[in-house]
């Protein structure tokens, strides 16, 4: 008797077991069927279809299915503007590559509790702390605005003598500062941590070897967060061609950004969200954007995955 209740008991445990997996399981999947097969099934039809004014339609000719792809192309290789706008976003995704390196000198001066850390971390997060169109917002004011009525008042100047808003003529490197400073806290919390859980008898080994606090940076530290590193560059090369920057926070979708500093994103975005770039309603371009989509993703995975390829050629392969 106690053999089949304990039998029982393992039977009603197990099918338990089984039942609360699938609760767990069964919004995971309806969760992965609607947002992800099914949306991206509307997606890809989307890719092949027109707005005729009223709906989108099917183009009437095989030849014809693959024009939001063709004009793509054409505005790419063709057109030099649109190609200016991806080398544009291209350039601001640079920029956050190069904030990487930074970012964690800053968290290693974080860890190594070096002077001043303290207002580091306030100086860093103070931009995160905020919402990012306050920020972007309170950016432009200052640059537009504040530097020229500092002129006026520090050198008793007019201000017409100064240069003109720097936001319309210098905007895009203007704009590559804003990105790098924005960037610089990166991960920090991340970093930080990760740093923390490098074993301490090492450090203290590289210590009594002799080692400067830049020669345990490069040889102890970096190699130890290998991982993470490679995680974050991962992360930015899949965005590479899709990068915006920050003028959607700073210009919204109006007509004063400069041409000069459009990104292909931020061109993407204003001309689902309005027609103030492109002087086409939103509507007619949703075939156009998705085909566009479409198409980075197919360029983007090959990228990726030669990205990590070489990531693995350097990587310590560090375990502790």
């Amino acid at each position: 008797m106690n053999k089949i209740r304990t039998k029982k008991k393992k039977t009603v445990g197990r099918r338990n077991a089984e039942l609360f997996c699938l609760c767990i399981l069964i919004p995971a999947v309806i969760h992965f069927i609607v947002f992800n097969l099914l949306m991206n099934f509307e997606s890809l039809l989307l890719a092949f279809q027109y707005y005729d004014g009223y709906q989108q339609q099917f183009y009437d000719e095989f030849s014809k299915i693959f024009t939001n792809f063709e004009r793509f192309f054409n505005e790419l290789f063709i057109d030099p503007e649109t190609g200016k706008y991806f080398l544009n976003g291209m350039v601001f995704q640079l920029v956050d590559i190069v904030a990487i390196p930074v970012s964690l000198m800053i968290a290693y001066s974080i860890y190594k509790k070096f002077p001043m850390t303290a207002f580091y971390m306030v100086i860093m997060f103070l931009p995160t702390i905020f919402s990012g169109m306050i920020t972007a917002l309170g950016f432009k004011s200052l640059v537009n605005d504040g530097l020229r009525n500092a002129w006026e008042f520090i050198l008793k100047r007019p201000r017409d003598e100064f240069v003109q808003p720097l936001l319309s003529d210098n905007a895009f490197w203007i704009l590559s500062l804003y990105k790098f400073y924005y960037a610089l806290p990166g991960a920090l919390l991340v970093n930080i941590g990760t740093m923390r859980k490098i074993p301490e008898e090492v450090v203290e080994y590289g210590r009594l070897e002799g080692i400067s606090y830049a020669q345990e940076f490069v040889y102890v530290v970096l190699p130890m967060m290998f991982g993470l590193i490679q995680i974050s560059c991962l992360g930015m090369f899949a965005g590479f061609l899709t990068e915006s920057g920050p003028l959607f926070a700073v210009y919204g979708t109006g007509q004063d950004v400069p041409k000069s500093a459009i990104t292909f994103g931020y061109y993407m975005q204003a001309s689902i969200l309005g027609d103030r770039i492109t002087g086409v309603a939103p509507d007619y371009m949703y075939g156009y954007s998705t085909a566009v989509n479409l198409t980075i993703g197919l360029v983007t995975v090959p990228i990726v995955w030669g990205t990590k390829k070489l990531f693995d050629l350097f990587d310590p392969e560090v375990e502790y």
